[in-house]
């Protein structure tokens, strides 16, 4: 009788007790079948981009850009997978192979530089070609020297090129199909991307967990608060050390 006194004298706080854990639990169970999906998701993206290969196509903006799904690999599996520094994990990773071919028309001067022991001119024929693209450059400068006797001779040609690439590399995520995508991009026309992998590290309990302990507890920097000197509080702003321990940090 007491313990049914007792219960229907706090039937309302017990009713809150059990209302709390029973969504506690169910947020807890929602957590888990949310990482279930995920973890699904993660694996089927991930086998689609090791059938993917590269696609190319010309922007709006006349650039040659690449695409290809990338693959998303948690902290343990980036380990095995690819190289990185141990202290300082990567959230994202692309790799790429580029080839340049070009074929370049421009047009050749001749002008008489010396005069061979003979007796014979020494004609320099020169090709000069500069061009520049949205944000790459090429400056091509050819010299060849080139006398005749019996024959047409022709010296060791010098040849500097200069060239100014511009390639960008993004990797993204769908944010409804949690797809992972890697794009490339050139201006420069005699640019071919020949293969591309691109890495989505995965924000899990293992990269939390790293990045938490990475935390330092103490630092200096400048310090804006409220003091107390003598009996008096007032605010000051300084320069000092502070120490953060971990229990606090969030």
């Amino acid at each position: 009788m007491e313990t049914l006194k007792l219960i229907s004298k706090n039937l309302k706080f017990i009713l809150v007790v059990i209302a709390v854990a029973l969504t506690m639990l169910l947020l807890r169970q929602c957590e888990s079948t949310s990482k279930a999906k995920g973890e699904v998701t993660r694996l089927q993206n991930n086998q689609r981009a090791l059938e993917d290969t590269l696609s190319h196509f010309i922007d709006e903006n006349g650039r040659l850009t690449a695409t290809m799904r990338g693959l998303v690999f948690t902290m343990d599996e980036l380990q095995d997978s690819l190289d990185y520094e141990k202290n300082k994990p990567p959230v994202t990773l692309i790799e790429y192979v580029t080839e340049v071919k070009e074929v370049i028309v421009t047009e050749t001067t001749i002008d008489t530089i010396g005069e061979r022991p003979d007796g014979t001119l020494i004609h320099l024929l020169q090709m000069t070609d500069s061009v520049k693209f949205e944000k790459s450059f090429r400056v091509v400068d050819v010299d060849v020297p080139v006398w005749i006797d019996t024959t047409i001779n022709a010296g060791k040609a010098t040849i500097e090129l200069q060239q100014g690439i511009w390639l960008n590399a993004n990797l993204y995520q769908d944010i409804k199909t949690k797809e992972v995508f890697v794009e490339l991009k050139t201006d420069y026309p005699g640019i071919t991307f020949n293969n591309a992998q691109g890495v989505l590290v995965q924000r899990d309990d293992a990269f939390k967990g790293f990045s938490f302990n990475q935390r330092k507890q103490f630092g200096l920097g400048i310090h804006l608060g409220v003091g107390l000197t003598g009996n008096n509080i007032a605010p000051y702003v300084g320069i000092g050390v502070h120490y953060s321990p971990k229990f606090l940090q969030w």
